[in-house]
Order: structure tokens, then C-alpha cells, then sequence
């Protein structure tokens, strides 16, 4: 029996240690990953390849690898990159760039040379505002320059100007951005540069500059203030954010300046030009915030039955009343304005629908801290589909007032008749 016995615990040592061999080799092996910037990555992220494809996950704020920029970012920044790089027409050096046009400016006569690149590798395609002088293609090979209300570069990376003695032009109204210099040919190459923050991370895609001339660091710090102080307002957790900052040549590609709110926390923004991230540490902070605003009330918008005026309006008088915008930021005095709205100018779009309402809100005293917070936790939905610019319809306003009545705790019906209805 002893044998027997010994036989047997033997045999279990024997299998346990074959079982524990086979496990051993059978794990795929993870190597350590580096972390960028402090910020915690998945381990769920494989990398075994940096070639392998790191998009598969569906996890918007997961971390895969970018080989552009030859670092880990989130999915959502990862996709959106993406899109604007087929935008811009970002190829390599055999993507069959068209020959160099010509462009004068009020007839002048020195050359001036922009390059484009974005890490290193051609962008295609950008524009240029009008210029506030005249100006003429002298040569424009293939068409690359398409004229509209922009001057739009679309084949080539490479731009020649001819431009007039700066005695002419002292103040180079034409050149705002300050990227022409007379028989030079400037470089113009913008990296994507990573700021993470205390609640989100900041892409800058930017000329990649001295510290000691720009204000990351700074912009990234109010982004965060502002997104604590709106979060408390709106009596929530202060939710992560990721911004891609681009320069308006890039960004103006996109529709609507390229500044939006794009969904699972990321948001662009145009900020203009490098000299405005150089000189302006409170620049975008009004955008960010108008934004920032968005994510807090992205999923209330079956509350108020996809009505985009009215969340837009919204977002505008968070971002006011935590004093980050002010009216005449958008488009609006900062005195009272008339009963009704379909006076102001462009009544067609909806922010003007809906920053009007707010902005009689907050000149009869209703906007506080309270009704904002009472207008992101809504008692029920309300369907503001028939509202428009003229605001005569019954059930439109009808809903307002309950709905200003549940933000305020007040009787709402002499301002619907004597603000809101002209």
C-alpha cells in the first residue's frame, strides 16, 4: 500500500508539472509597453508588431499606436487623425505631387516659398484665407489651385508666391500668419505634439517649438479649469476630454472652421495661426468651453428631442455664465437684446435660435446656477421639434415655459409673452 501510495503522489507531481509546463509556453508573451506621457495604457493592447493593426478595439478611449507620430493616442483621436490625414492628401514622396504654382501678390516681384509637412511627409492639400490685396496665378500646373472664398491648394505641398517690399505692406495684412518671408523658402513642418492634462490630453498639431515660446502648457491648464468648473455647475463628475488643436489652413478643410464636438469625448478646434498659440495664453478657451459643454449634455439629447438650436444655445450659456465666453463672442450684444429673435442676422442657422432664447434667459436674471443645472437633468422630454426662428407655435412655446418653469421653480408665462414672442 505504500508503494502503492508513493506511486501515486509521484504520478500527481509528475502531471502538475507537465500542466504547469504547457500553460508556461502557451501564453503569448506581452512586452512591456511604453507609456507616454504618464498616461496609463491597456494592457489589452497587443504588442507584439508595431505594423500590427491596433484599431480593432472598440474601445473609443483604449490606447493603440499611431506609427505617424510614433506614439501611443486614443482610438478616437486615432480615427479622427485619420480622417483628417486623407483630407490634407498626407502621401509619401511617390504620391505624384503636381509642379510648384505661382502666385503674385500686388504685383511683386520676391519670391516666397512654402514647403508643407506634417511629420516629415507631404500634405497635399491645405488652404490659404482670401488675401485682402490683389492677387494673381501666374502659373497653375493640373489646377492645383482652386479660388473661393479660400485659396485652396489641392496637389502639391510646394507654393511659390511673389510677394511686394514689406514698405509697401508694413503691417503684411496679407499675411497674417506670418509664413511668407521675401527669397526664402520656409518649411512649414507640423508635428503632432501631445499634452495630457490633469482631466484629458490636448494634440497640438503644430510647428514644433521651443517651451519657452509657447503656452501648451498653459492652454492645457485652463482646459482643465474649465472643464472642473463647468462639471461642478452641471453637478456631474468632471468627464475626461481629448482635443486635436490644428492651424486654420488645415482645420478650415473640415466644414464649419473645423471646430466640433465629434462624440466619445474628443473635440477639434481651430486655433489660427502659430503666432495666436505663441501670444494669447486664454486662446481657445472660450471654444473649449462652448465644446467642453457638449460632452456634459451629449446624452440628453432625446430629452430635448434632438433639437440642436436649443443644445447649442445651451452650450453657449454654460460656457458664459462660467465665464469663459461672453455674448458678443457670439455674435450677440452684451446689452439687452429686442423681444423675439428673427430679427438678428442670420436667422437661418440654428446657434441663433437658440442663443437668443439663452440670452433673454440670462438679461431677465433666470440664468444661475441652479436653472443650468435643473436644464442637464431634465423631469422629462420635451419635444421642441416645431420651434423655429419666428417662434409663433403653440406647442413650441408651450414646452418652453414648462421647461423654464422646472429649471427656474418660477411662473415662466409673462416671459414667454413678453420676451420670447415678439
Amino acid at each position: 500500500m505504500r508503494a502503492d501510495a508513493f506511486l501515486i503522489i509521484v504520478f500527481i507531481v509528475l502531471l502538475a508539472a507537465i500542466v504547469s509546463f504547457s500553460v508556461y509556453y502557451s501564453i503569448d508573451k506581452v512586452p512591456d509597453i511604453p507609456i507616454d506621457s504618464g498616461q496609463q495604457v491597456s494592457q489589452s493592447i497587443s504588442t507584439e508588431d508595431k505594423a500590427t493593426d491596433e484599431t480593432m478595439t472598440s474601445n473609443p478611449h483604449e490606447l493603440v499606436f499611431d506609427h505617424l507620430s510614433d506614439m501611443y493616442i486614443e482610438k478616437t483621436v486615432y480615427d479622427t487623425l485619420a480622417e483628417i490625414r486623407s483630407v490634407l492628401q498626407i502621401c509619401d514622396s511617390d504620391c505624384g505631387n503636381m509642379p510648384q504654382p505661382i502666385i503674385a501678390l500686388a504685383n511683386g516681384t520676391a519670391p516666397a516659398v512654402i514647403n508643407m509637412y506634417f511629420h516629415g511627409t507631404p500634405v497635399r492639400r491645405f488652404r490659404l484665407p482670401a488675401f485682402q490685396i490683389d492677387f494673381c496665378v501666374i502659373e497653375n500646373p493640373g489646377d492645383v489651385i482652386i479660388i473661393n472664398q479660400w485659396l485652396e491648394v489641392n496637389g502639391t505641398n510646394s507654393v511659390k508666391y511673389l510677394i511686394p517690399p514689406e514698405y509697401e505692406y508694413p503691417s503684411r495684412e496679407y499675411d497674417r500668419c506670418r509664413i511668407l518671408i521675401a527669397n526664402q523658402s520656409s518649411e512649414m513642418r507640423y508635428e503632432l505634439i501631445k499634452h495630457p492634462g490633469k482631466h484629458g490630453t490636448v494634440y497640438f498639431i503644430s510647428i514644433n517649438f521651443s517651451e519657452r515660446y509657447n503656452n501648451f502648457k498653459e492652454i492645457v491648464s485652463r482646459f482643465d479649469a474649465i472643464a472642473e468648473q463647468q462639471s461642478n455647475i452641471a453637478g456631474k463628475k468632471t468627464s475626461p476630454y481629448y482635443v486635436i488643436a490644428m492651424p486654420a489652413i488645415f482645420a478650415n478643410l473640415l466644414g464649419d472652421e473645423g471646430t466640433f464636438y465629434r462624440g466619445d469625448n474628443l473635440i477639434t478646434i481651430n486655433y489660427g495661426c502659430r503666432e495666436d498659440l505663441v501670444n494669447r495664453k486664454d486662446i481657445l478657451q472660450g471654444t473649449f468651453a462652448h465644446e467642453y459643454a457638449h460632452i456634459l449634455h451629449e446624452n440628453l439629447w432625446i430629452n430635448y428631442s434632438h433639437s440642436s438650436f436649443f443644445m447649442e444655445g445651451m452650450a453657449d450659456a454654460i460656457a458664459i455664465y462660467s465665464g469663459f465666453r461672453n455674448w458678443e463672442n457670439v455674435g450677440l450684444f452684451d446689452q439687452d437684446i429686442l423681444p423675439g429673435c428673427s430679427y438678428l442676422p442670420n436667422p437661418e442657422v440654428p446657434h441663433t435660435l437658440g442663443r437668443c432664447i439663452f440670452k433673454h434667459l440670462d438679461q431677465e436674471g433666470y440664468l444661475t446656477k441652479e436653472f443650468i443645472y435643473n436644464l442637464l437633468h431634465p423631469d422629462r422630454i420635451y419635444n421642441l421639434t416645431s420651434c423655429d426662428i419666428y417662434l409663433q407655435d403653440t406647442q413650441c412655446l408651450n414646452e418652453l415655459k414648462v421647461l423654464f418653469e422646472y429649471s427656474s421653480g418660477q411662473n415662466m408665462t409673462s416671459f414667454i409673452q413678453t420676451e420670447i414672442t415678439p
